[in-house]
């Protein structure tokens, strides 16, 4: 449900704005439609919309955030109800203002489309919200960005109740300090980083939820040299997320305003708590609030990165996280080579005693280009690294080794193995079990110690299966004995009952044992018959499960049950594949499929045509109605003004003595309002002088610096004379030069 309501001058619903021209559409343009208002600032709107998106033959409707240049209490909307206009006093601000929103919306466009992912210096900038054009229309200018709905940081936080698990918060926190950092890079300080700031978003790729930085509203850009070259003046600030540095004038460079924000989001996220102004945080505070769990390495980093002097403060984002990131484990976006595949970590799931779990999915890119997204989502795995903080150590390459440098203790990859073994159910190192199209589960060695994968839907066998599996096994050794027992026969003749018993017994065993093997496993005719039956019978989940697995026979049975359903993106979605995957699937049966998915679209247009013709037909009959009830309300209601207009005149001489009266209360009262103004001013300008009065002398008592110095004296002058002949005077005695 909207709650456009709540703002102002929004545009209309509805509203349609036109972009750039899509790639592969036959020259046509996006469509924005505006569909609700997910905010508003003292710059801008911004909305949800939707648009639909063409690619060659494939139409999908998604949806997307577009942010609207609009200056709050300086622009109103024209007669049209969309033109955005302002007063001629107001000009100049606006138009320096939509002069950096455009500004900052091709800075973040250009920043985002990264040529080379794998190079280090653009680290994290997959995890800043994505601007995919900027639009000048209507006297104004919009920028487009990927709509985000998965929460934010705050939201997670306030559902739990308490502050998160350290391996969770850093999981989140590394990724969007290198986003910070990659921003830094390209002088940009977002200058409002908190946790109702970053929001989570279902990687499409791996499927895992990561966390992205938005909102630059309030961001200051600066050129090669460190020079400001945004030219706003109103800067945000948050209660517990900026230092006291920014409470006052920016003109230059500071990477340490954004690394206390990110300080105190990481002590947020593992406290629960918002932490108290920066004019009165303490590291006392911060220490007694830091659960007891919390590494000491973590809690060195937050209080490092949340000190209130800027001096003693860590220095960049990439230095902060040097001194938090958990380095005991691997990093998301690590490629694990295996013997069979390659595995992209896409999370730290947990840490055991014995063991490292990660999620993972196949990799299919270049060794060397780990971000080139090239990868296998149709399966996720769980990765199991053989490890304990105790008595391993990680090297910067990844690989492991004792702390004593030696090989990883067996005591402990024996207890891995044996862990490893129930979860994959397979019985040693070097064990693999595959399908024709992807691993199922394994354990190898490498990196210096044990890993151990298995595909997440994978269930143990059940006590009668692994039961089953060891006689297999036991069968070739009871062959084997037979000689022996014959053999034995001849010289032991008193005992040939028994023996013959026995003979009976196991050459049963050896005749049914395949039989009985058999019903635990399923052969290729098997999962033929399968996908015959569910092919025969429209199971829609069992052609889903083949689908998923490149099925080629079951790709175009389940486009034709999704068009069934109505659904035409993936009936379509599946049909397309005749064509853009090798299958040696018929594709003259794959282009009748989607003539039906056209033909469907088209008849649900007409559909809707006759629906909306049908409506209009009744809204015509109901403004008839309603005109000739307005008529007669119209006539009714000149009845009653007549009526009316008599009692007015009758009061008319009451009301004109009433006037005279009001106006001198009016008169009196307007004194009064000066007089109470007069007072206010007063009050406002004392209160000003404290307030500088206090600046002045925190920054003459603190650090004995050049800066300090001048910020003491400029905050000196505008305090009272008092204090000011305090300020100078101590200047004077620290030799500072007053001008």
């Amino acid at each position: 449900m909207s709650n456009d309501k709540k703002y102002e001058f929004t545009l209309p619903i509805g509203t349609v704005i036109t972009g750039d021209v899509m790639p592969n559409s036959n020259g046509e343009h996006y469509q924005y439609h505006i569909e609700s208002v997910l905010g508003q600032g003292g710059f801008g709107i911004t909305y949800k919309v939707w648009s639909i998106v063409k690619n060659g033959r494939i139409s999908a409707k998604m949806q997307f955030a577009i942010k609207e240049h609009f200056v709050k209490g300086r622009c109103h909307r024209g007669s049209d109800g969309v033109t955005v206009e302002y007063s001629r006093e107001a000009a100049e601000d606006v138009e320096d203002s939509l002069k950096d929103f455009i500004k900052e919306g091709r800075l973040l466009q250009s920043i985002c489309q990264v040529k080379d992912p794998s190079d280090p210096r653009n680290a994290g900038y997959q995890h800043i919200v994505p601007v995919n054009e900027v639009i000048e229309v209507n006297n104004t200018a919009y920028f487009v960005m990927q709509f985000l709905d998965g929460g934010s940081l705050r939201d997670m936080v306030l559902e739990s109740g308490a502050g998160m698990d350290e391996s969770k918060a850093l999981s989140l926190m590394v990724p969007v300090c290198q986003a910070v950092n990659y921003i830094h890079s390209h002088g940009i300080l977002h200058m409002d980083i908190k946790p109702e700031n970053i929001v989570m978003r279902r990687n499409l790729e791996t499927t895992q939820e990561e966390p992205v930085l938005i909102d630059f509203g309030v961001s200051l850009h600066f050129d090669k040299k460190g020079s400001l070259t945004t030219t706003h003046t109103s800067f945000g600030r948050t209660e517990g997320f900026s230092p006291m540095e920014q409470y006052g004038d920016i003109s230059s460079f500071q990477p340490k305003i954004d690394v206390y924000a990110l300080g105190a989001t990481m002590f947020y996220l593992l406290s629960g708590k918002t932490p108290p102004s920066a004019f009165n945080v303490t590291q006392d505070f911060l220490e007694k609030n830091l659960p007891e769990s919390v590494s000491e390495r973590t809690r060195k980093a937050v209080l490092h990165a949340m000190s209130r002097d800027a001096h003693e403060r860590t220095s960049s984002a990439k230095a902060f996280i040097s001194e938090l990131e958990n380095r005991f484990t691997l990093p998301v976006g690590y490629v694990l080579h295996g013997p069979n595949c390659d595995y992209l970590l896409t999370a730290i799931h947990d840490v055991q005693s014995c063991y490292i779990r990660y999620d993972a999915v196949v990799y299919t890119g270049s060794a060397r280009r780990a971000n080139d997204r090239n990868m296998t989502v149709t399966t996720q795995y769980y990765v199991y690294e053989c490890y304990s903080k105790q008595s391993c150590e990680r090297h910067d390459d990844g690989t492991v080794s004792g702390k004593d440098g030696k090989d990883v203790d067996y005591r402990l990859q024996g207890s891995f193995l044996s862990e490893a073994c129930q979860v994959t159910g397979l019985e040693s190192v070097g064990d693999c079990e595959k399908s024709d199209v992807r691993i199922e589960r394994e354990i190898f060695k490498g990196y210096g110690t044990l890993y151990a994968v298995v595909d997440k839907k994978y269930k143990p066998a059940s006590g009668l299966s692994k039961a089953m599996g060891g006689v297999t096994k036991s069968l070739g050794d009871v062959t084997k004995s037979l000689g022996g027992i014959a053999d034995s026969l001849k010289k032991h003749s008193k005992t040939i009952g028994m023996i013959v018993a026995g003979i009976v017994l196991v050459g049963g065993a050896i005749l049914l044992g395949p039989s009985i093997i058999k019903m635990f496993q399923k052969t290729d005719a098997d999962w033929t018959r399968d996908l015959n039956k569910a092919i025969e019978q429209k199971d829609f989940e069992i052609l889903q499960e083949f689908a998923d697995k490149d099925s080629a026979r079951a790709i175009l049975p389940l486009s034709s049950l999704y068009l069934q359903k109505g659904d035409t993106v993936n009936a379509l979605k599946y049909a397309d594949m005749a064509f853009t995957r090798d299958m040696g699937l018929d594709t003259l049966e794959a282009r009748s499929i989607i003539q039906s998915i056209h033909e469907y679209s088209a008849a649900e247009q007409q559909k809707r045509i006759a629906e909306a013709a049908e409506q209009a037909r009744k809204d015509s009959l109901a403004r008839v109605a309603q005109a000739e009830a307005e008529a007669q309300n119209a006539a009714e209601a000149q009845a009653a003004a007549e009526k009316q207009k008599q009692e007015e005149a009758q009061k008319k001489a009451e009301e004109a003595k009433k006037k005279q009266e009001e106006a001198a209360k009016q008169d009196e009262a307007k004194k009064k309002q000066e007089e109470q103004k007069k007072q206010d001013e007063a009050n406002k300008k004392v209160s000003d002088q404290a307030y500088a009065a206090k600046m002045a002398l925190q920054y003459v008592n603190g650090a004995r610096t050049y800066e300090n110095h001048k910020k003491a004296y400029e905050w000196a002058q505008k305090a009272d004379a008092t204090t000011r002949a305090q300020v100078v005077k101590k200047l004077q005695e620290m030799d500072f030069p007053i001008p």
